[in-house]
């Protein structure tokens, strides 16, 4: 022991180079070890939990039966159920396989009697006739009945295999545990990865993973022999009762063959007996056997030019892929299924990951794993499974967003914690663009909330340059979203460093001289920025589909509006001039669309007047005192008033003062007519500027009022009521 000792602490105190790689073999390996020993034992506790002991105080010794049932039950506690059962069928029955006692002390009986019937009258002069009933056969010259021995020789088996099995199984549990001890021990990686090795390699020489599979088909045929010779028994008995059983045995043995071939058949069946892979095996072997014998006469043809080298490829292939499915096995076969399946199956798979998250820190693991999902070489097109993957669960991108907002709301999370999601988050978004229209909205949507930090998380130059770069994306929700965008973040951040004036000459299109002349006249940079995003917001003429919309998923009509109402932040006053006249020249061109019947659809009306509705605050800021200021409302109306939603609420910008640069009004006097006591303003929508961003399918009907009367179909009228010119 003190040798033992020293070599064990000589062991723990060298430290060898080859312990890391080692020690990662005995990580797998342990892990690999302890799958394979639960499932021994999992195969050992079915054995014996069908064959479970009954209890000793129901076996009574009161009947040579209950006696039998009584030694089983006490020498193989684990085999009472089924082998208890078996035993008692057999006490009742072995009788049957020898000469009755009874019988035999019948025949002696009346044996003696027919010598005392002799004896009397060989010395009586007068016969004195006595009946005697006939002597009964001799009991040495017996034999059993043919049905007796079946069905005692069925029983007898039935009970051997089950008690059998009952041993190996609890043997299994043994070696299982042995394994697990002597396959790690206390010495250093190198040692105990060789003996992990060496005591693996036997398990597989050995073959134990076909012993434990052999146990359960052992198990199962006892039990066939068991019913086997009950039929038998049974139809010397009673033919109704015979009859009744087989037919009930004959469709538990039907049902029974279904789950053995089954999964010959059906991959993915989750039904499965001892004997599917002996079935496999026979039906794979057999049709490998036939396809080679082909083969070889394939090949004999073809010799005599009877057969093409065409026909006899096809059939090498087909028996070279046989053998090969032969030699892999069942298991292996069935895995290289699923390989082949397509990319459905990993949508449905990521789906259900998805949808059984339930805490944040689940939900941040799936978001981080998103770079390396999309980098993978094995995954077919992982950037389209994604897609089908955010198009199978529907709330996916409102609950990607969620997450974030709980990080910062919740005050329960850390600094560096929140700074991580919220770096995880941002790499997923700019991978997964399907993501960002729903997570753009939706901080659009929240942005003025008092107790929603969307202005503190989407705010800032990290998610501009996010949104800036799928601002061009082919989707186009992921475009006019990430637009909106960052056309709010230009309004609110608040940082305005070297990246600030890179992004925003780079949004506005201008060079750096224009944007320190904006930012030396008020607010006129925030002015700019509104222009930009309406020009891409506003509905064209020539760029819709055949019903004059896009094909937007979106609600279109709810992001214009939320993103306006942040645009709209700033005071007009102290502006360019130039700005207010390209303003004025987009509020004439949307309020244009908003009353033209023939050139737009109803759902770009719709949008036309949302826009107007959002921005009257600035036109009525620039018009305050002027010919063109409102008269059907003022900055005091609520935006729910109705009056908003009437085309004819939006009057024309009419003032000299505002140089109109749009093309539809090359000039402006041309344009305007008088005629009793209104102006009528004559436009041809050709003549609109085109617009790069159209609009979404969203319809409304209930809005829309009905197409006013037109003078001519080449001409859109615009009636405007003297005294709000």
């Amino acid at each position: 022991m003190p040798d033992s000792a020293g070599e064990s602490q000589a062991e723990s105190n060298y430290t060898d180079g080859s312990g890391a790689l080692f020690s990662m073999y005995l990580d797998r390996a342990e892990e690999e070890d302890k799958k394979a020993a639960e499932r021994w034992k999992g195969d050992a506790d079915g054995i014996l939990v069908f064959v479970r002991s009954v209890e000793k105080k129901s076996c009574h010794v009161g009947h040579p039966m209950q006696l039998t049932t009584l030694l089983l039950c006490t020498m193989f506690p684990q085999t009472g159920l089924f082998s208890a059962t078996v035993a008692a069928f057999l006490v009742g029955t072995y009788q049957t396989l020898q000469p009755s006692p009874q019988d035999t002390s019948t025949f002696y009986l009346a044996t003696i009697a027919q010598i005392l019937v002799d004896s009397i009258g060989n010395g009586s002069q007068t016969a004195i006739p006595i009946l005697l009933p006939p002597v009964p056969p001799n009991p040495s010259t017996f034999i059993p009945p043919r049905s007796a021995i079946w069905y005692n020789s069925l029983w007898f088996s039935s009970l051997v295999l089950s008690l059998t099995c009952a041993l190996l199984a609890t043997s299994l549990q043994q070696w299982a545990r042995k394994y697990l001890r002597v396959a790690q021990p206390r010495y250093s990686p190198h040692k105990r990865a060789r003996i992990r090795a060496f005591f693996a390699e036997g398990i597989e020489k050995l073959h134990l993973p076909w012993a434990v599979e052999a146990l359960p088909a052992l198990l199962h045929v006892s039990v066939f022999l068991f019913f086997a010779g009950l039929i038998v028994f049974l139809s010397t008995i009673h033919h109704t009762v015979f009859s009744a059983v087989l037919w009930c045995m004959a469709l538990c043995i039907g049902l029974y063959l279904s789950i053995t071939l089954l999964p010959i058949f059906r991959h993915d069946s989750p039904y499965y007996t001892p004997l599917t892979t002996i079935a496999w095996f026979c039906a794979t072997g057999i049709s490998w056997v036939v396809l080679r014998l082909l083969k070889t006469i394939a090949s004999e043809l073809h010799g005599r030019k009877l057969v093409s080298l065409d026909g006899w490829y096809k059939i090498s292939v087909i028996e070279h892929r046989q053998s090969k499915r032969f030699f892999r096995g069942f298991t292996r076969d069935t895995e290289d299924i699923a390989f082949r399946l397509p990319t459905a199956i990993d949508v449905r798979g990521l789906s259900w990951t998805f949808n059984s998250l339930e805490e944040d820190n689940e939900l941040e693991e799936f978001l981080a794993g998103i770079p390396g999902f999309l980098s993978s070489h094995e995954v077919t097109n992982p950037a389209n499974v994604l897609k089908e993957v955010i198009d199978s669960v529907p709330a996916m991108a409102y609950s990607v967003y969620l997450f974030i907002e709980r990080t910062f709301s919740s005050g329960l999370v850390s600094e560096a914690i929140q700074t991580r999601r919220k770096s995880v988050y941002m790499r997923a978004l700019d991978l997964v663009t399907p993501l960002l229209p729903e997570s753009f909205y939706q901080a659009l949507h929240c942005w003025e909330s008092d107790h929603n930090p969307s202005v503190h998380i989407f705010g800032s130059l990290d998610f501009w340059l996010l949104a800036e770069a799928h601002s061009h994306d082919d989707d186009p929700d992921v475009a006019i979203s990430a637009q909106c965008m960052a056309a709010a973040i230009a309004t609110s951040v608040e940082e305005r460093d070297q990246r600030w004036f890179n992004l925003i000459m780079r949004q506005l299109d201008i060079s750096e001289d224009v944007l320190h002349t904006y930012l030396d006249h008020g607010d006129s940079v925030l002015l700019a920025n509104l222009i930009h995003i309406v020009e891409r917001l506003a509905p064209t003429p020539h760029d819709s589909d055949a019903d004059g919309t896009h094909n937007y998923t979106l609600n279109l009509d709810g992001l214009i509006r939320h993103t306006l109402r942040i645009a709209r932040k700033f005071d007009v006053a102290g502006t360019l001039p130039e700005l207010r006249d390209r303003f004025c020249t987009l509020w004439n061109r949307i309020a244009l669309v908003a009353h033209d019947c023939e050139s737009f659809s109803e759902v770009e009306r719709r949008h036309a007047r949302t826009i107007l509705r959002v921005i009257r605050t600035v036109y009525i800021a620039l018009h305050d005192g002027t010919d063109s200021r409102p008269t059907a409302f003022s900055s005091s109306t609520q935006s729910l008033d109705p009056i908003l939603w009437a085309e004819s609420s939006y009057p024309i910008c009419m003032t000299l003062d505002h140089h109109h640069s749009s093309p539809f009004f090359p000039d402006l006097t041309s344009c305007v007519s008088e005629k009793d006591d209104h102006i009528t303003l004559q436009i041809n929508p050709d003549q609109i500027a085109s617009s790069p961003v159209s609009m979404s399918p969203t319809r409304s009907e209930k809005e829309i009022p009905p197409e006013p009367t037109k003078p001519s179909p080449h001409t859109s009228t615009l009636i405007v009521h003297e005294g709000t010119s």
